[in-house]
């Protein structure tokens, strides 16, 4: 099974991990690692949740941020990990149901991109009284 971490800064990735449980149900292989500052921390926690040789996919807030960075150094050398940056709700609700079907994790990863896009929506309330 392919296993998802969430990272980002501050408690990103604890509230973005509650917000799926709360739609979709607690899932065992959805991880959330915080960083809090701390790079020493985030490393040693990342490098601990993405041990093993199952496929994961690593989802951050922001591209080019510390989690990011970190978890790009982290899953160096592996062929199974992909790290995707602007995580967003609509792209981990779409994949999360599709990570047992045996869909090439690579297709998976465009269709949470897709869906990310496909997620943005813009309410215009300009002249309503």
């Amino acid at each position: 099974m392919i296993r998802v971490v969430l990272t980002g800064h501050g408690t990103w990735a604890s509230g973005a991990k509650a917000g799926l449980d709360m739609v979709a149900g607690e899932r065992d292989c959805l991880q959330a690692v915080d960083f809090d500052g701390d790079t020493n921390s985030l490393t040693l926690r990342l490098k601990e949740v993405l041990d093993g040789t199952d496929p994961v996919f690593v989802f951050c807030d922001l591209a080019g941020g510390t989690p990011f960075q970190v978890a790009a150094l982290t899953c160096r050398g592996r062929d199974n990990a992909w790290i995707l940056a602007g995580a967003s709700q609509p792209m981990l609700l779409e994949i999360l149901p599709m990570l047992e079907s045996g869909q090439d994790p690579a297709d998976l990863m465009q269709t949470a991109m897709r869906a990310g896009h496909d997620g943005i929506r813009l309410l215009s309330l300009t002249g309503q009284k």
